[in-house]
């Protein structure tokens, strides 16, 4: 049956106006995205469908399987057996997140099924009437009363999360043209009123009745709405209803009933290309992004009167993954996100403090690999960029478009350094010579300065009537009333004479004029004569940072020179004192990522932006503090130009690089300061010695995380789930109580805390997160954390044993007392005649058995005597005990070189070295050769790793002379700590050893860690 509804008149319409962009850039916005692929853990690149869990947990289909992903790590479920609960179809096409962190999954075979978090399971769902397991699920929708509908390839479905109960909805009103019901997608009103797009047509249901109704158009939208299918509904925040076809494009449903087509994304024409329309998502400034599958995203502005499309650009690594979309969601934190044939795609709304203009998928196509190296604003508020591959692009901001301006003849090809708007409103530019260009038409004039043709031009500046010109060869000057040329340049031994020919920047201001060139800098006052050069002088700290000189700028509102050079920025105050120019420099060590200034330039607030070779940095005029812009800011590239940089017509900051153009809007650094509370670090994962605890669901912020008396080891998954930059946001945790300084995650690895055989004991687990960019935040979350007392380390048994050493002291004393008393008259004179002799004999023996005579340490057999009695110690006092294994690198080449006495020289020094270092308590040994031994008792294995640090270190930077040599020593150093594993002292050094072979194999002179009996080790972080 196919009507109108009552009162509702579907007549095509034009779309309703929509207010102006207020931002000018934004028509030439192309939104950067971050990628995630099979290179970082995607099971398959073709991925398929999004959701984010009640946790913050993004969770990912694709082809192969279910990934849950945390910014860090990912997790696969893939498709396995029905009975272990496992997934049951690997092609993911829908999912949706319910509470108490389920997960409902529809897939392309399997049907659909339910993710419990506590058991970690896949519990299936039978659909239909038939109650059939295995169908196709196209998508999931909530229901107004807390109920999902399901459309699949049975017909529509309502869910109920609450009871498991599954109900189908009539749908035979629903003619398609398949021999199923292929109902694809349902949105259901507040009001209860309810659509349904089929294949073919869009289907609606009134509050209250059970028919459906067909939805009829007129004009072009007849054909669509009688033979298109309707693949996709969505609801936008002026509670519109927009459609998604298979072929046509989008069409939109007013909430009055108008009817109307976007003509820049309907019909085969539009920009969707006869593509199926996949997903809608409305960020929140606006935009509306419309996925396609096959031709990328459509990027909508004021209900699509303006529209771009998003996609894969091969040259751009920053661009849409794959132009198959098929899914779109904005998670808790703002970001957008893509399912894509080729990945995952991240755009963050939010980083919009600057954005880049490059790519064969921008509105400069020329821009794509192709530098920009000088920039222009005219007096039209024109923004010309001059390029490195030759001729120009301007951008005019009133009117939304960029143009293309070829050069002619040898300056077709050639880099463009230099533009200048002069007197009669032409535009110079400079390459090998230099060409008008006319405002009006953009035309090339022709050259205009004979003396200079064919050489290259580096710079344009005035000289009040006058045009002066930088090039490799010094400074010409044309005279604004005469037109001739004079030329000034380097001369030998002639102070008054340009410091270097190559000039790269000529700027005005404190009353003087500033050569910048590659030599250092000259300065011409203007009202006297003469010329004074500035150079780097490495013992005048206020001297220039660097003769390498790009640009001159002056900031009148903090009366401040700046000065750009390869050392980094100086800065002069003003008014300069005569004949002192007293710099103050600002490199890497005030906070500059990197001290090759390319380009500066001054806001209209005073603050001093530079680009540099690794980016772009910002010094607040106010407080002279330096922050490094980043991801978070916008930024994604590098390598920039020097010369190109300048103040845009509305404030921008512009820079020129191998990307293309840079805009930075100062405007929106205040807006762009993030909300702490918005930015959630929080625990993703935990396992308790090796099996995970609190299934999928993690502890809160604050809760407490107890370990029983048996669980000693534990290792804490941790992110922050922002995703905005995890590449740029590093980790650290601590466990108050236990650590005595934060332990920093390596950059690239995935935080993760870990702790082995951790004393009973009450502690504090720290977490810490920190971010980059003018905003940088430090974030923390803390979980006390509570490690239960062993029996015998309960007050109760440990009174007992108190009471049992007591009371076995007494007995022992009381019968040595008895025993002694009738003894002492026998045994007093035999003690007396033989006590001396017994002593004198001991302490020769002992001093023969127990001490090595070459290196004064204990011998192998005493040693090990001596750790095998410190170990049972351990085993009954439940402390920790370490064992070292250290061998001295390459000591055969020692003997072979220097011979076998400096040999002995070092292996002495060496043994004394690191005796003195170790406690009283500790046992040194020598255990074979140049291999030594030393035994730490109650040192677990991070005090065992540092002290193995500090001998390493020790030995490496002795220095043994023998003779006329001196020689030099590194040792290999394995370490081991008692585990409950290990059957007595012969598995602790068969770890240490290990740990030494490892420690060897690996380059020598390091620390190794043995981290279990299978062979797991680590590395000191020390190395």
């Amino acid at each position: 049956m196919a009507l109108l509804l009552p009162g509702i008149a579907f007549a095509q319409a034009t779309p309703p106006a929509a207010a102006a962009v207020s931002d000018p850039w934004a028509v030439f916005e192309q939104p950067s995205f971050d990628r995630v692929t099979g290179v970082d853990g995607l099971p398959h690149d073709a991925t398929t469908a999004l959701i984010q869990d009640a946790w913050g947990r993004l969770w990912l289909g694709t082809l192969a399987g279910l990934v849950r992903y945390d910014g860090q790590r990912m997790q696969l479920f893939q498709q396995g057996s029905q009975e272990n609960g496992d997934l049951p179809d690997g092609y993911i096409r829908a999912l949706l997140a319910l509470d108490g962190g389920r997960l409902l999954v529809g897939t392309n075979a399997g049907g659909l099924a339910l993710f419990d978090p506590g058991t970690r399971r896949f519990e299936r769902i039978a659909l239909g009437a038939g109650k059939i397991l295995n169908t196709k699920i196209f998508t999931l929708r909530r229901a107004r009363d807390g109920q999902i509908w399901v459309t699949s390839d049975l017909g529509l479905d309502r869910y109920d999360p609450a009871s498991g109960r599954v109900t189908q909805v009539p749908v035979q009103d629903i003619v398609t043209s398949s021999q199923s019901t292929r109902i694809f997608d349902v949105q259901e009103e507040p009001s209860g009123r309810l659509w349904v797009g089929a294949n073919p047509g869009l289907y609606v249901r009134e509050p209250g009745q059970k028919a459906f109704s067909r939805v009829q158009g007129e004009g072009a939208l007849a054909e669509t709405l009688a033979s298109d299918l309707v693949w996709m509904l969505y609801r936008d925040r002026k509670n519109r209803l927009w459609a998604g076809t298979g072929r046509m494009g989008v069409f939109v449903i007013e909430p009055d009933g108008r009817q109307w087509a976007p003509a820049q994304v309907s019909g085969q024409g539009g920009l969707t290309q006869g593509r199926t329309v996949r997903a809608f998502a409305e960020l929140p400034d606006g935009r509306l992004w419309i996925a396609t599958e096959g031709n990328g995203i459509v990027q909508c502005l004021q209900d699509c009167a303006q529209a771009r499309l998003l996609q894969s650009d091969i040259g751009n690594p920053y661009s849409l993954s794959g132009d198959g979309v098929r899914d779109l969601l904005i998670d808790r934190g703002g970001n957008v996100w893509a399912a894509t044939n080729a990945g995952l795609s991240r755009y963050d709304p939010n980083a919009r403090m600057t954005l880049n203009i490059s790519g064969s998928t921008s509105l400069a196509p020329e821009l794509a690999g192709n530098s920009v190296a000088s920039i222009l604003v005219d007096d039209r508020k024109r923004i010309w960029l001059g390029l490195a591959k030759g001729g120009l692009e301007v951008i005019d901001l009133s009117a939304g478009t960029i143009r293309h301006v070829a050069l002619p003849g040898i300056h077709a090809a050639q880099y463009v350094r230099a533009m200048l708007q002069v007197d009669s409103g032409k535009i110079w530019v400079g390459t090998l010579g230099v060409l008008a260009i006319d405002p009006d038409t953009l035309q090339v004039q022709g050259e205009v300065l004979p003396d200079v043709s064919k050489k290259r031009v580096i710079v344009l500046a005035h000289d009040g009537k006058d045009v002066l010109v930088g090039t490799y060869d010094g400074v010409y000057r044309m005279s604004g009333s005469s037109g001739e040329m004079s030329r000034f340049r380097h001369v030998p031994n002639d102070p008054d004479s340009l410091i270097n020919d190559q000039v790269q920047g000529i700027s005005e201001a404190g009353g003087r004029r500033w050569y910048a060139t590659v030599g250092g800098l000259s300065v011409r006052r203007l009202d006297a004569p003469g010329l004074a050069n500035l150079r780097h002088d490495p013992a005048d700290p206020s001297s220039l940072p660097q003769n390498y000189v790009t640009a001159v700028l002056e900031d009148p509102r903090h009366q401040r020179l700046w000065v750009g050079t390869y050392g980094g920025l100086a800065w002069l105050q003003t008014p300069l004192p005569d004949g002192r120019y007293p710099f103050h420099a600002l490199g890497v060590a005030e906070g500059m990522r990197d001290a090759h200034v390319d380009a500066i330039v001054v806001d209209d607030d005073g603050d001093l932006w530079a680009s540099t070779a690794r980016g772009i940095t910002r010094v607040d005029g106010d407080t002279l503090q330096v922050a490094a812009l980043g991801a978070r800011d916008g930024l994604r590239i590098g390598g920039f130009s020097h010369d190109a940089g300048l103040r845009g017509p509305n404030g921008e900051v512009l820079f020129g690089g191998a990307w293309g153009l840079t805009v930075v809007r100062p405007q929106q650094v205040a807006s762009a300061a993030e909300d702490s509370s918005a930015l959630p670090l929080e625990i993703t994962g935990m396992t308790v010695n090796g099996a995970a605890r609190y299934g999928d669901a993690p502890p809160a912020v604050g809760q407490q995380i107890p370990l029983a008396e048996d669980e000693r080891n534990i290792l804490v998954d941790f992110a922050l789930l922002d995703y905005r930059t995890p590449r740029e946001t590093s980790y650290a945790y601590r466990l108050v109580g236990f650590d005595t300084r934060w332990n920093e995650v390596p950059a690239g690895v995935p935080p993760s805390a870990v702790y082995t055989n951790l004393p009973t004991g009450s502690y504090t687990l720290e977490l810490r997160a920190q971010t980059r960019g003018l905003h940088a935040r430090t974030l923390q979350a803390s979980y006390p954390l509570v490690v239960a007392p062993r029996f015998f380390e309960t007050w109760l048994a440990r009174l007992l044993m108190l009471l049992s050493v007591l009371m076995l002291v007494l007995l022992v004393l009381y019968l040595s007392h008895r025993w002694s008393l009738r003894r002492a008259s026998a045994l007093s004179r035999i003690i007396d005649d033989r006590t001396r002799e017994l002593r004198d004999a001991n302490e020769r023996l002992d001093a023969m058995a127990s001490i090595d005579a070459l290196t004064g340490l204990l011998t192998r057999r005493r040693a090990l005597e001596v750790s095998e009695t410190a170990l049972q110690d351990a085993r009954k006092t439940a402390r920790p005990m370490s064992m070292l294994m250290i061998d001295l690198d390459h000591f055969k080449a020692v003997n072979d070189t220097w011979g076998h006495l400096a040999g002995d020289t070092a292996l002495a020094t060496a043994s004394r070295t690191i005796a003195q270092r170790c406690r009283g308590a500790d046992v040194v040994g020598r255990y074979g050769g140049e291999e030594l031994m030393v035994c730490l008792p109650g040192s677990g294995a991070q005090g065992a790793c540092e002290l193995a640090e500090r001998l390493r270190i020790a030995l490496q930077e002795l220095r043994i002379r023998h003779g006329e040599a001196t020689l030099e020593l590194t040792a290999s150093i394995g370490v081991a700590s008692l585990m409950e594993a290990d059957r007595g002292l012969a598995d602790v050094l068969a770890r240490a050893d290990q740990a030494l072979y490892v420690a060897k194999r690996s380059g020598r002179n390091r620390v190794v860690l043995s981290l279990g009996p299978n062979g797991e080790t680590q590395a000191v972080d020390g190395h």
